[in-house]
């Protein structure tokens, strides 16, 4: 818990760059909710799961009142009643109960003595724990003196231990204050881990090896089996010898310095007395960085391929592990599960049923028969090759193959490739090995709120064998594209928002009249809530055959 930080530092949680209040998070193994709703620019609220700890940091600036300070915070625990709650506070009150020197709370005015009354008032009054303990270093110490200012609180229900003041440790006229959260240490203990997707090395490996290795391993495929089951062990054949032969990508993980000494805790004072004068510098480097994020999300409407999924494939770095509390129709999220769970149920809603009108029950029993007619023969070898070889360098989905992966498995078991394909189209299945993916939450960076789920781009890595499928799927359904009006300009090759936009204009300038009327139609979430039933009736009308629309 940080206040009066640097906003410009990152991995710093904080409501927004005139904040007095932070948390700074160095885990990643940690998912950290922060809750704009019970936040503001001198309180921050965060959940932490798997612990399920309420963190609170707080700055009661000296210049403003302590009682519109603590209505905030006692507003916050009314909300977060029966929570497990962990409290940091730079308070600017002086007391005997946190081990001040009497000089420094008697005989200084009426608003030291008032300030002081309140602290402690709403320290007793609200059953907390406070955790400051006596003959440790004084928690601040600057030009005017010494003296302790900056409490630990907690609820009750919250066991705290080995609570210290470092001196020497930070640069900050705030001394670091370390505390072992035991209740805590035993969740993290019970809780299971996050599992990262796997992610095998594609460069600097021996190639010859891995397609040997598949090579044997394909041969044992049970090839008589239905194409969901071939697909299956073909893919465990793949992920079983990348992870022999190629080796997993390992994660970037912070163990700390063992190699620090005093001498270099020496320089880090010099330099951070020196840092005092980059003021300008960290001010631009800030903006910098929240242009560049801002840009991440919005390159997402021009570019789906571009930056925006760069970072979401981990290809370019952005936060993580972060998410919002979001406003829901039940109310606020106020913690981490309750957070994803309300971004799932916004951006992917559930098809039900049970709300279906006469009309969309015709179109649902419509979509479930698969029509009749002839069957569409698969591709030929050279044109799945062809498929193959003009795969994108991108992110793999949650088995951890790579494209490079794939196109080495082209070249070494061609003939078995190609059978698992057409066995896929002949059947008119699709796998469900190649249907799931990793869905990654990018802010969309539209000027709405943290608490709007809507706030949120939805970006789901897929399987890249499932991808060839696709695209084999693209490629013999000629049908679906061959009837489109001229003017659509979105999903085809060569078209896009500009070709539209440039189409507009030329509409204006071609025309005669003194004035041109545009009439703009947004419909919000269009792609999230596509009702499947009356794609598949779409497809229908496009003489799908029957063995292509069976893989839908």
């Amino acid at each position: 818990m940080v206040q009066e930080q640097y906003t410009g530092a990152p991995n710093i949680l904080q409501t927004d760059k005139e904040s007095s209040a932070g948390i700074l998070i160095v885990r990643n193994d940690l998912a950290v909710s922060m809750l704009a709703h019970l936040s503001n620019s001198h309180c921050l609220v965060c959940h932490v799961e798997p612990l399920d700890i309420h963190i609170i940091s707080c700055y009661f600036q000296y210049s403003d009142s302590i009682d519109k300070h603590l209505d905030h915070l006692e507003r916050v625990l009314n909300i977060l009643r029966g929570r497990r709650i962990l409290i940091g506070v730079d308070c600017n009150a002086h007391s005997p109960l946190w081990f001040c020197e009497q000089r420094q709370y008697t005989g200084r005015g009426p608003d030291t003595e008032y300030r002081r009354q309140r602290m402690e008032g709403f320290v007793f009054g609200r059953g907390l724990y406070l955790h400051n303990v006596e003959g440790q270093p004084s928690t601040f110490a600057g030009p005017s003196g010494e003296s302790n200012i900056d409490l630990t609180l907690s609820t009750r229900n919250l066991g705290v231990a080995n609570w210290r003041v470092h001196d020497g440790i930070s640069s900050s006229d705030h001394r670091l204050i370390t505390c072992r959260v035991s209740s805590a240490v035993e969740s993290a203990a019970r809780a299971q881990p996050a599992e990262e997707p796997v992610r095998f090395r594609d460069r600097g490996v021996d190639w010859d090896k891995f397609e040997c290795t598949i090579q044997s391993r394909i041969g044992r495929i049970p090839w008589g089996t239905p194409a969901a089951v071939v697909a299956e062990r073909f893919t465990d054949a793949v992920v079983t010898s990348a992870r022999e032969c190629l080796g997993e990508r390992k994660p970037r993980v912070y163990n700390g310095y063992e190699w620090w000494n005093g001498e270099l805790d020496t320089l880090r004072r010099t330099a951070a007395r020196k840092k005092k004068q980059r003021w300008r510098y960290r001010v631009v480097m800030r903006e910098a960085r929240e242009l560049y994020f801002k840009n991440i999300a919005e390159s997402g409407n021009q570019n789906p391929w571009g930056i925006a999924y760069r970072a979401a494939s981990g290809r370019c770095l952005a936060p993580r592990n972060v998410v919002n509390g979001l406003s829901l129709a039940e109310g606020y999220a106020c913690d981490t599960r309750g957070a994803m769970s309300g971004v799932l149920r916004a951006l992917c809603p559930d098809d039900d049923p049970g709300r279906d009108t006469e009309y969309h029950v015709l179109v649902r029993l419509a979509a479930a028969m698969v029509p009749s007619g002839r069957d569409v023969d698969p591709l030929v070898g050279t044109e799945l090759g062809g498929i193959v070889r003009s795969l994108p360098t991108t992110a793999p989905g949650l088995d951890g193959i790579s494209s490079r992966i794939v196109k080495h498995v082209w070249k070494a078991v061609q003939p078995e490739f190609v059978r698992l394909y057409d066995r896929c189209v002949i059947e008119g299945v699709f796998p469900g090995v190649w249907k799931s993916g990793r869905l990654l939450v990018l802010p969309k960076g539209n000027g709405r709120p943290a608490t709007d789920p809507k706030a949120y781009r939805p970006i789901t890595l897929l399987s890249v064998l499932g991808k060839i499928l696709e695209r084999i799927l693209l490629k013999l359904a000629t049908g679906l594209t061959s009837n489109l009006s001229t003017y659509q300009h979105g999903f085809l090759a060569g078209r896009s928002t500009s070709t539209a936009l440039n189409f507009i204009l030329g509409v204006a300038r071609e025309s005669e009249c003194k004035y041109v009327q545009c009439i703009f139609l947004d419909i919000s979430g269009a792609f999230d809530n596509a009702w499947w039933p009356m794609l598949m009736t779409k497809a229908k009308r496009g003489r799908l055959p029957s063995n292509l629309y069976s893989l839908y």
